[in-house]
């Protein structure tokens, strides 16, 4: 029997010729030896398609972004964060139609300058957000924003004076323009010199034009504008010219300069107390808070005690010494420097750390005649000014009801001159032995005619006065005019004689100039930070800012030799007579009344 071999059936669900594993599409399988998989042909175009967008959008959010910095570039005055003393500065303009920020270099003059400018002809700060409703707020696409320190809507016509073309408006203000002005707002004109020195806004039509104090003063003459800037200070004829002329638009004048010329901004700005200037007269070069804080960085790097800030007026400790040191001591940061070595705790490259820090390399760097300046801002004129005590704040003070106690004794000085205006000073002292300034007087007089004053202030106005001095210079001025006239009386006797008749007795005053400056000094501070020695405030030299002792003590400076100017020193020559009088407040004597014979009258009687 034929034995027959039959195949295997399908196992039951399966087709005929399927077998046991699915079998996969090209491409999809498990790579041989490791857990992943490939990509089908589909999903390969895809992930490239995918990879292209992402790429695409890559370039797309790569060029937003350099639209962004290039609009940050081109219109950089939107993003300027101030310091605090430049957010001041737009506050005290918008107050005063005068500012002079009387600042050292290297704190942000110029680029405050320069979006200050931008902001008075766009009409708006950028930097300074609102809400909508602050007072005078500028709506700019959506957003507000304060309006300009100008206070001036657009159109407005703006000058910015330097002190020349190449040097300082081609290489300083027009680069700074250039650098924060969003530029493409503007058609500019180029003059001979090929400068940019004018400016004209193409949507609102406001004007910026430069020029050089330099030019012939009768071109700033007629001028009628809203707002001045002067890079540098100008002369004086250029200032009165420029001002009459923005005074009819109420236009304002932001002079940012360190002070180491024109000092007839002093007369004239700084001293004169005028109630429509500001003078921002306390700046520090510590005032960049960009470089205080580097310089704060590496102290704290260093393990100087101290707080963490990158302000100035908030530091403290060991830090705060440090900085002291560097502005009070004058000796190009040396001892700074020592002070910051023996006090460290870093125990890497110290020298490295020391090199970088950039306020203590300015002081190796100045000048002692420049520091003053450099550092703080102050005239060049003052830098060697002889009373610093001096401060209007606290030795200036009110006459009250004008009236001078009866008791308190009053003395004069008189500054005598033979071809220029006397100078007469009264003073007075209270119970408590604190002295006044009480009057002045700066004319041309005869030794009568100052007898007469004197003997009419006694008198009249009831002062106690039995004493005063005079110049030695009165006693011989006779053999001035005994040419003229052989009976010729000195004018030290004709004093004496007139005075002598009222019961006031005339003395020579001293010529001892350096205790009499030390006196004014030492009264000014007091023995215990109270001082001894005030002016009345209707003293001409106060209130009308007249030529007098307060004219002259905000003045009066040291030469190069050290020795004290003989100019104008006139009420100060009387001020310093008079402390070297020795004059010290005693109780009147009593007057002592005796009963007479047979009277019952009297203190004494029954």
């Amino acid at each position: 029997m034929e034995s027959v071999i039959e195949k295997p059936k399908n196992k039951a669900g399966r087709p005929k010729g399927s077998k046991d594993k699915v079998k996969r599409k090209p491409g999809a399988g498990r790579l041989r030896g490791t857990g992943e998989y490939k990509l089908t042909h589909a999903s390969s175009l895809a992930a490239e398609r995918l990879k292209k967008q992402i790429i695409a959008e890559q370039k797309k959010f790569n060029k937003s972004l350099q639209i962004k910095a290039d609009y940050a570039d081109t219109h950089k005055w939107e993003h300027f964060k101030p310091f605090k003393w430049q957010n001041w500065l737009s506050d005290y303009i918008r107050k005063n139609n005068i500012v002079l920020a009387v600042a050292p270099n290297g704190i942000g003059k110029s680029c405050v300058a320069m979006c200050i400018l931008c902001s008075w002809v766009e009409g708006y700060e950028a930097w300074s957000p609102v809400e909508a409703d602050w007072p005078g707020a500028v709506k700019v696409n959506g957003s507000y924003f304060k309006g300009s320190s100008l206070g001036i809507a657009p159109p407005v016509d703006i000058r910015v004076t330097g002190e020349d073309w190449d040097h300082h408006l081609k290489r300083v203000v027009v680069k700074a323009m250039l650098e924060w002005f969003p530029c493409e707002n503007y058609h500019v004109k180029r003059n001979s010199t090929g400068v940019e020195y004018f400016w004209t806004h193409k949507k609102n039509g406001s004007t910026i034009e430069l020029m050089t104090h330099g030019m012939e003063v009768k071109l700033f003459e007629g001028w009628r504008g809203h707002g001045w800037i002067p890079d540098e200070p100008p002369k004086e004829p250029i200032f009165n010219a420029m001002t009459r002329g923005l005074a009819e638009k109420k236009g304002k004048v932001l002079i940012p300069s360190t002070p180491l010329r024109e000092a007839w901004m002093l007369d004239k700005l700084v001293l004169r107390h005028r109630s429509d200037t500001k003078i921002m007269d306390s700046l520090l070069l510590y005032d960049n808070e960009v470089s205080y804080g580097s310089d704060n960085a590496i102290l704290e790097e260093l393990g100087i005690q101290g707080k963490v800030t990158k302000y100035y007026r908030e530091a403290d400790g060991h830090k705060k010494h440090f900085f002291d040191l560097i502005l009070e001591v004058d000796d190009f940061g040396k001892e700074a420097e020592e002070y910051l070595r023996a006090n460290c705790t870093y125990d890497g490259d110290l020298d490295k750390k020391i090199n970088d820090m950039v306020f203590l390399r300015k002081a190796k760097d100045t000048t002692l005649e420049e520091k003053p300046s450099r550092f703080f801002g102050f005239f060049k004129k003052l830098v060697g000014l002889v009373v610093k005590e001096y401060d209007r704040s606290v030795h200036i003070v009110p006459v009250g009801d004008g009236k001078i106690p009866t008791n308190w004794i009053v003395s004069f000085q008189i500054d005598f001159h033979l071809s220029k205006p006397q100078a007469i000073a009264f003073y007075a002292c209270s119970e408590r032995n604190i002295h006044y300034c009480i009057h002045e007087v700066w004319e041309n007089m005869s030794a009568s005619e100052i007898a007469d004053l004197i003997i009419r202030k006694k008198k009249i106005e009831g002062w106690n006065i039995t004493y005063g001095e005079i110049d030695p210079l009165s006693k011989g001025d006779d053999k001035y005019i005994k040419n003229r006239d052989a009976e010729a009386i000195d004018s030290f006797t004709i004093l004496k004689d007139l005075l002598g008749n009222e019961g006031i007795e005339l003395g020579v005053a001293s010529k001892d100039k350096k205790s009499g400056f030390s006196n004014i000094k030492s009264w000014l501070k007091g023995p215990n930070k109270i001082p001894v020695l005030y002016y009345l405030d209707s003293l001409g030299s106060v209130a009308n800012d007249d030529y007098g002792v307060i004219y002259e003590i905000q003045r009066l400076c040291y030469d190069d030799k050290g020795v004290i100017e003989k100019v104008d020193d006139h009420f100060m020559e009387c001020l310093y007579r008079y402390t070297n009088m020795g004059i010290e407040y005693s109780e009147p004597r009593p007057k002592i009344l005796q009963r007479s014979n047979g009277s019952s009258g009297g203190w004494m009687g029954s």
